[in-house]
């Protein structure tokens, strides 16, 4: 008898050294497995961790044996870099594995500095070492007080310049940002601001990268946590992708009794009633209001 999609999705959510006992079982369907792990997980998932800390200290080798003998200095140590990349990204088993700062000296509770540890992942096969990898990194690195955070990006290989202005549009909108808040349980961080942008700064950046992040999630090492974040922003992503597909815009007049505005709206966003009060932000620029949830719209097109 296979095994339930509910049990299957528990698994991936919470325990996924299990998957390799599921797939060696003549009971299973494979294909089966694989799609409905897809789903929940359908692209390459990177994974920046601001924190105290470092893994390639602790588990690779400390130096490189370079040839010719007469290296330069900055060979040596470039090659002996590139080598301890490498021994992680093999002993993690991950699609890409880097940090900025490799010793524990420079990133502890005593420098105050913070390390940034990045993870890649992608598909089934890289659940378990993901797992692995944070085991690794709750026994080695440490959380700081009212510090650090993760950084969860999305691979979005069809980003180009036209499709990233509706992508922009989509994730201003205030239910979407409003169903980010609710992924990760509120933002008590000041550094970044309700919104979208091509730059820092704002809950969700479309990056240059051509990657969605959303960079609100607090630090933890906890993989049931942080496999439901990666779920949850994916899905945001999979809607992101369907609903601006096929943009279509229309245009809303409003008037403040001295301007009249046009407002311009993507009909493919999710849709929300409200009503709109201009405001003269005396700068230049007009705001759009929306007493109903309390957000003033600065992020859509308003002309007179």
């Amino acid at each position: 008898m296979s095994t339930s999609k509910f049990e299957i999705e528990r698994i991936v959510r919470t325990h996924p050294s299990e998957l390799k006992y599921l797939f060696k079982s003549p009971t299973e369907d494979k294909r089966r497995l694989t799609k409905i792990i897809a789903h929940l997980v359908p692209y390459r998932i990177g994974l920046e961790f601001e924190c105290f800390g470092c893994l390639t200290q602790h588990l690779a080798p400390k130096r490189i044996k370079v040839e010719p003998p007469k290296s330069s200095e900055n060979t040596l140590i470039k090659t002996n870099m590139d080598f301890r990349r490498t021994y992680m990204i093999n002993l993690l088993k991950l699609i890409d594995f880097s940090e900025d700062m490799t010793s524990w000296t420079e990133v502890n509770e005593n420098s105050g500095k913070l390390n940034e540890i990045r993870l890649s992942f992608m598909g089934y096969k890289q659940l378990i070492p993901l797992f692995n990898a944070l085991e690794l990194m709750n026994k080695y690195c440490s959380i700081p007080v009212e510090k650090g955070g993760i950084h969860i990006h999305v691979d979005y290989p069809e980003l180009n310049s036209i499709t990233k202005e509706n992508v922009l549009t989509w994730f201003r909108n205030p239910i979407i940002q409003s169903k980010i808040l609710n992924i990760f349980g509120g933002y008590k961080g000041t550094y970044n601001k309700l919104g979208a942008s091509e730059n820092k700064g704002y809950y969700v950046r479309v990056s240059s990268l051509k990657t969605i992040e959303f960079r609100i999630a607090r630090l933890t090492y906890n993989y049931s946590t942080i496999i439901r974040w990666v779920i949850e922003v994916s899905k945001l992503v999979k809607e992101c992708k369907l609903r601006t597909s096929s943009i279509t815009s229309k245009v809303i007049t409003n008037s403040d009794g001295d301007h009249t505005f046009n407002y311009t709206d993507n009909s493919s966003c999710p849709s929300y009633s409200a009503s709109y009060q201009i405001v003269n932000t005396n700068d230049g620029t007009y705001l759009a209001t929306n007493s109903n949830i309390n957000y003033i719209d600065r992020y859509h097109t308003w002309s007179n």
